[in-house]
C-alpha cells in the first residue's frame, strides 16, 4: 500500500472512531460492561495507531504518533464524560493503552524480521 492510500486509511479510520465514539447510539449500548467491551478498545486502539505507526520513519515519531493516539482516546473519553454526563472510564482507556502498544510491539516486531530479512539476502 502507498503512503498516500496508508494516510486516507488513516484519516478514514480515525475519523470513524471520532464519529462513532461521540454520537449518542454507540456499540457501548449494547456491549457496555461485558468482555468485549474492552476487548474492542483493544482492537480499534489499535488499528487506530497501527496506520500512524507504519507512516512513522523512526522511534521519535512512533513514539509521538502513539502519544497522539493515546491524548485522542482521553479527549475522546473526557467529551463522553461531558456530552452524556457520565464518569470517565478508565478501564477504557485502560485497553486503549493496551491496544496502542500492541500496535507498537507489532510493528518493531515487523521491522526487525524486515531488517534481518534483508541482512540474510
Amino acid at each position: 500500500m502507498s503512503r498516500r492510500n496508508l494516510r486516507r486509511a488513516a484519516t478514514a479510520w480515525i475519523v470513524f472512531l471520532i464519529v462513532f465514539s461521540l454520537q449518542p447510539l454507540r456499540l457501548r449500548a449494547i456491549a457496555g460492561g461485558k468482555p468485549l467491551h474492552p476487548a474492542l478498545h483493544v482492537i480499534v486502539y489499535g488499528l487506530a495507531a497501527l496506520f500512524p505507526l507504519l507512516l512513522s520513519v523512526n522511534r521519535m515519531q512512533e513514539s509521538v504518533r502513539a502519544l497522539g493516539v493515546l491524548f485522542l482516546g482521553f479527549g475522546i473519553e473526557t467529551g463522553q464524560s461531558f456530552l452524556y454526563g457520565r464518569h470517565t472510564e478508565w478501564r477504557d482507556l485502560r485497553a486503549d493503552v493496551l491496544g496502542v502498544l500492541a500496535a507498537m510491539v507489532a510493528i518493531r516486531f515487523g521491522r526487525i524480521v524486515s531488517l534481518i530479512r534483508r541482512r540474510e539476502t
